[in-house]
């Protein structure tokens, strides 16, 4: 998470249960577009956020960079495949109209989704997002879910990273060929089972501990008139999205 500044980005100051609600609506919006001529007020929402966000605009690309790669990668194949009218035919290499709109439409849904998302989660600490979330009616069990595999994921890298220095001391070379196939295989359903018995120990140590009794919901959300106003203009904002969809 970037280091927040309360007092100074409009972003960080709103409600995060608001925040969720304006994400949510957002990203259906977006979801719903399929004019091609409609992609620049998609693209053009997200930078509004991240203006007001307070994140350095480094942070953000840096955030981008893998899931773009891959959407990027997943792409180029549709202008090629996809379409029965020519574009452009270099040789036997021909793009179509048809495969490069759909390769526009997703690409440009896919960022201004993304970017929405990673500019409300890291607007907000993960800890005040769950309880908005819980907040907002979301059944406990699946949030204490997201916490624990969030927090978890870093204890699973954690202990990758000490079986496999291990691993390295003795002599084993860290690199993709037939001769290691079975000692990651080992190394993979070691990890699995040390992290289904710590699962199992830390549920039982929290259910003895009354994990699950308790209905109980954190007062500490106070709306504002300007949470209600940020609220009801990221919800005008997606409902113009959806009607210039539909015109």
């Amino acid at each position: 998470m970037s280091n927040l500044n309360p007092t100074q980005a409009l972003l960080q100051r709103w409600d995060a249960r608001f925040k969720l609600l304006g994400l949510l609506a957002l990203v259906l919006a977006i979801a719903t577009i399929n004019d091609p001529a409609l992609l620049p007020l998609v693209l053009a929402i997200p930078l509004v956020l991240a203006f007001f966000s307070g994140l350095p605009p480094s942070f953000l690309l840096r955030r981008l960079r893998y899931p773009s790669l891959l959407i990027m990668l997943l792409l180029l194949w549709l202008p090629l495949a996809v379409g029965e009218t020519p574009w452009l035919s270099w040789g036997p290499v021909t793009l179509y109209q048809e495969g490069l709109v759909a390769a526009l439409l997703i690409c440009g849904r896919f960022l201004g989704i993304i970017l929405s998302a990673l500019v409300v989660f890291n607007t907000t600490p993960l800890a005040t997002t769950l309880k908005a979330m819980r907040a907002l009616g979301l059944p406990w069990v699946l949030v204490d879910m997201a916490l624990l595999t969030l927090r978890y994921l870093q204890v699973l890298r954690h202990d990758l990273h000490q079986m496999r220095t291990v691993m390295r001391s003795r002599g084993w070379q860290n690199r993709l060929r037939a001769g290691n196939l079975q000692t990651i295989a080992w190394l993979t359903g070691s990890l699995l089972l040390r992290s289904y018995e710590r699962a199992d120990w830390i549920y039982r140590a929290m259910r003895l501990r009354g994990y699950g009794h308790s209905n109980s919901r954190s007062p500490e959300f106070q709306a504002g008139a300007l949470d209600f106003l940020l609220l009801a203009f990221t919800l005008g904002t997606a409902l113009l999205l959806v009607l210039l969809s539909f015109m």
